[in-house]
């Protein structure tokens, strides 16, 4: 399977609950009936005080020629014109989303643990988009991550499924890879794979979100970023 992962930057003058309500109430139900996609999920920041963007939406496709009819790769340029379903969800991502400032990655998943199969609603996830360093080709980050990394993620035990969406054209991908590790609860999230603070046991309450300021520089490629949210299933028809 091909997998669309889109770093969401909500439209200016939009509060986070506001994108929120809009991404879970509106958005979701067009988006899961766009032509080729077989599953689709919504990940929610746990503390959208930290998090680098509004929200990640993550869209699978049997095929990348799928995939690439419904949302384009580079500069969403490539998409067919004739999907209606699709044309109305890019349409719609227009009154919530700053589309300039919206990463993204499209790739092929990769699991190296896996104790849930895809019964993931709920699960906390740490999702973190890695960019190379610049005397590293592609290839040579892949080998060096494989070999040195994930032998230590795989000794934790807390988690309970482990991916990677490694791009299917690196020479145009924003990123060189997404790690994503699960968990059954945000307290089992190892400090060594934290980048950035801790993540909260609870989402602030909702008033608290009406004052985080809209990402505008959403982030920076010269760096690692990393969304800790909660997993929401909107389509699984796999």
């Amino acid at each position: 399977m091909f997998k669309h992962v889109g770093l969401l930057v909500r439209k200016d003058g939009l509060t986070h609950k506001e994108f929120t309500d809009y991404w879970q109430e509106t958005h979701a139900d067009i988006a899961k009936e766009m032509e080729g996609v077989i599953r689709y999920q919504q990940v929610h920041a746990i503390d959208p005080q930290t998090a680098p963007c509004d929200g990640l939406a993550e869209l699978y496709f049997e095929t990348f020629e799928e995939l690439t009819a419904a949302l384009g790769v580079e500069g969403e340029r490539d998409f067919d014109p004739d999907l209606p379903r699709s044309a109305r969800a890019r349409e719609d991502a227009y009154n919530f989303l700053q589309i300039p400032d919206r990463p993204k990655i499209v790739g092929q998943e990769v699991v190296e643990r896996n104790e849930v199969d895809w019964e993931t609603e709920g699960l906390v996830k740490v999702s973190t988009f890695l960019v190379r360093d610049e005397e590293l080709t592609h290839q040579e980050f892949l080998d060096r991550w494989e070999t040195q990394c994930v032998p230590r993620i795989e000794e934790s035990p807390r988690h309970v499924r482990h991916a990677q969406v490694i791009p299917n054209d690196p020479n145009i991908s924003e990123f060189d890879c997404v790690v994503e590790l699960y968990f059954e609860d945000s307290t089992d999230v190892p400090e060594s794979l934290r980048l950035e603070d801790p993540p909260q046991s609870e989402p602030p309450e909702s008033d608290q979100l009406e004052d985080i300021p809209p990402v505008t520089d959403a982030l920076p490629l010269e760096s690692t970023r990393q969304f800790v949210g909660v997993e929401h299933i909107q389509k699984d028809d796999r």
